[in-house]
């Protein structure tokens, strides 16, 4: 069996080193507002799903005890998502007048 004895590096690891030389081109200020995007972007999709999860959840453990149908879920998932979008247009207006 012929092996590749070349003496050039693995493609990944010279991916891994380009990336790297870029990484070091990015600034401090360039790497903090990439941060602060990637906390933004999280920020809202956490407040979007847990308030969501959280009004499905309550208007299913009302329906229980109540013993209705889906009434109390659809109010409360309704009003789960209406609650994540003013949560959203709060964050967003807060971020805008900065």
């Amino acid at each position: 069996m012929a092996g590749n004895h070349s003496k050039e590096p693995p493609k990944d690891t010279m991916k891994k080193d380009v990336m790297k030389k870029d990484m070091m081109k990015i600034s401090k200020r360039e790497r903090r507002e990439i941060a602060q995007a990637l906390s933004l972007l999280t920020q809202v999709g956490l407040n979007m799903a847990i308030c969501v999860v959280l009004g499905v959840w309550i208007g299913k453990l009302l329906d229980g005890w109540l013993g209705t149908s889906p009434i109390f879920l659809i109010v409360f998932a309704f009003m789960g998502v209406g609650a994540a979008f003013m949560n959203l247009y709060k964050l967003v207006m807060k971020r805008w007048m900065k």
